[in-house]
């Protein structure tokens, strides 16, 4: 007989709610068979993702079984509706019903679908009250920034593997430092400075992170740093412990995971424990909610998978990962070691993910996205600064400080665009000065070599720029249209004009900036013709630089454009208003903002 233990739709994490009263040979032979299984005495307990495998094992019909759909709890409900309801998309609200009904679940929608407020509205639903969110570095200050665009919240950014540097995102400013021109009060009030985010002392960590809704920490920082004896022996140094152990100690309900591929793959024997996921693993481990964000959840090859399944579910797909293996990825032994790089059992393996992971493909969710977005991803730049570039004041010293800060950004784009493409997308990314185009295209090319999902993709790339002859950046631009894997076509700003197409891309990144908003407007809407919809606009920015100042002068000189221009006509933006301003005024504009932040 089956019988459900547990009205929560799927379970705890790590729990198997449903029973099933068998024979003792059949569970034992039950349990050798399905990962995840566990005996029990009179039969077998089992989560849900289980029941299809079994019902084909058993010969009975799952609508017999307890209901799985199960009523969310939504003490949030106030806060869901006054921050997200009106302003989420229909397939959004969909997947905030997804993960608002699972303690574990994994968002697998594609890039620029706006996970990241779909997942805070999740949150808000369940009444989170301490959201743990570990991401890559290059994501911090955008989950920090998105926290504060849809919730008016702070968020506490965790930095060092020491543990003791912790900055609270300042929402008087919104990470800029600045209120109407004026250094933030808030942020030069607590440092003494203007930085964009609070900063606090080494006694104040343990209080800060108690009192914080949102924590954001990148995977790097839950690793304590190694070191080896004269013997070999490898340990923990006390100095640099990371932050794993203190987030443990933390009252967290709710973890998201963002990129969680990055969870894939296995520690060696001699570094068991060490690894990334084995300290999330650690920190996690009694937390009611795990929600996972990747596009990608599965690289090239299946057994990688155990990694990630093994986190978000709270290891419900069995412990080691050998059963894992010999089900799945045709585990065996073979004549040099442990074999697992087959694909075995995959509709069995789908029907288990279908239950707790949604990925729905890109061409349903695209023309659900508005026409244009744009999107700023914050950098920080660490010690470096280029805020007042030495040189005449015009705008070649304007230029000398955007190429400075154009090369701390090639390795946060490099790996935007590599998980993007590894989605199967086409993605567009314009640098100003050919030197920076050409080395970001090997660096993405670079990736292609050793990037599993890339190499399933098809991937290629296409660089161009003012020096490449023009019937072969027409050429270049064609390939990449009709390439029917995934694409990146690196190009210079102004090396593609407005007769060149590069339809087909679903996003655009601007790795550097310029202050001609004609140009980044036109560069903008290369990709961008009748047919195409959910165009994102990716602009990279080196937080405390005179990036700063050129993205709050230029953007909204190109929304002004844009409202003038209807951007489905093909002119030259350029000639329709005459040219934009003197070069030199502009940069003055931009010294002038640079000399009030000083």
């Amino acid at each position: 007989m089956l019988v459900g233990l547990n009205k929560f739709p799927l379970g705890k994490r790590g729990e198997r709610p449903l029973r099933l009263s068998i024979d003792y040979a059949t569970a034992r032979r039950l349990k050798e068979l399905v990962p995840g299984i566990q005996t029990t005495k009179g039969g077998i307990a089992f989560s849900w993702d289980m029941v299809p495998a079994l019902s084909a094992v058993f010969s009975f019909d799952p609508a017999t079984l307890p209901e799985d759909g199960g009523t969310m709890d939504v003490p949030g409900l106030e806060e869901y509706r006054e921050f997200f309801a009106s302003k989420l998309r229909g397939y959004q609200k969909e997947m905030v019903q997804f993960l608002g009904l699972r303690s574990y679940a994994i968002n697998a929608d594609p890039m620029r679908s706006g996970k990241t407020p779909t997942t805070l509205a999740a949150a808000s639903l369940i009444g989170a009250r301490k959201v743990l969110i570990v991401c890559p570095s290059i994501a911090k200050l955008v989950w920090a920034t998105e926290i504060q665009k849809w919730m008016g919240l702070p968020s506490t950014l965790l930095y060092g593997r020491a543990g003791d540097e912790a900055r609270t995102f300042c929402v008087q400013c919104v990470g800029s430092g600045r209120v109407d021109g004026k250094h933030c009060p808030g942020c030069k009030g607590k440092n003494g400075q203007s930085h964009g985010t609070i900063i606090h002392k080494p006694d104040e960590i343990d209080p800060v992170l108690r009192g914080a809704r949102f924590i954001i920490c990148n995977y790097d920082l839950l690793i304590p740093q190694v070191q080896k004896d004269a013997a070999g022996k490898r340990s923990e140094r006390d100095d640099l412990p990371g932050w794993a152990s203190l987030l443990a100690r933390q009252d967290v309900d709710l973890v998201i995971a963002d990129e969680a591929h990055i969870l894939r793959g296995r520690s060696k024997r001699d570094r068991s424990g060490e690894s990334r996921r084995d300290k999330l693993v650690e920190v996690a481990k009694s937390v009611p909610r795990f929600w996972a964000l990747s596009g990608t959840p599965i690289y090239g090859r299946v057994a990688d998978l155990w990694a990630l399944l093994d986190v978000v579910t709270g290891g419900l797909f069995g412990r080691p990962f050998f059963d894992f293996d010999v089900r799945y990825a045709g585990g065996h032994k073979g004549e040099y070691g442990w074999v697992n790089d087959g694909r075995t059992n995959e509709e069995e393996l789908k029907s288990r993910l279908d239950v707790f992971m949604l990925k729905r493909d890109r061409s349903v969710i695209l023309p659900n996205l508005p026409r244009k977005t744009r999107q700023v991803v914050r950098l920080d730049g660490g010690k470096a600064s280029f805020a007042r570039p030495k040189g005449k004041r015009t705008s070649g010293g304007i230029h000398a400080a955007l190429r400075a800060t154009a090369r701390l950004k090639e390795d946060a784009v490099v790996e935007s665009v590599a998980a993007e493409c590894g989605e199967g997308a086409k993605v567009v990314v314009f640098s100003y000065l050919r030197e920076n185009a050409e080395s970001l295209a090997k660096a993405i090319a670079a990736q292609g070599d050793k990037d599993p999902r890339l190499a399933s993709r098809n991937f290629r790339v296409w660089c161009v720029s003012g020096d490449t002859p023009v019937e072969a950046r027409f050429k270049q631009a064609q390939a990449f249209r009709e390439w029917t894997g995934a694409g990146c076509f690196v190009a210079t700003i102004d090396s593609v004009p407005v007769a060149i197409s590069l339809k087909g891309a679903q996003s655009v990144h601007f790795a550097d900036l310029t202050f001609d908003p004609a140009s980044l407007l036109q560069a903008e809407d290369r990709p961008y013709e009748v047919g195409t919809s959910g165009l994102t606009i990716v602009y990279y920015m080196v937080e405390k630089t005179v990036d700063e100042h050129v993205v709050g002068l230029v953007l909204p000189k190109m929304e002004t454009l844009e409202s003038m221009v209807k951007e489905t006509a093909a002119g030259d933006f350029r000639a329709a208003f005459g040219g934009v301003s003197d070069p030199d005024a502009m940069a003055e504009e931009i010294w002038a903002r640079m000399e009030a932040a000083a």
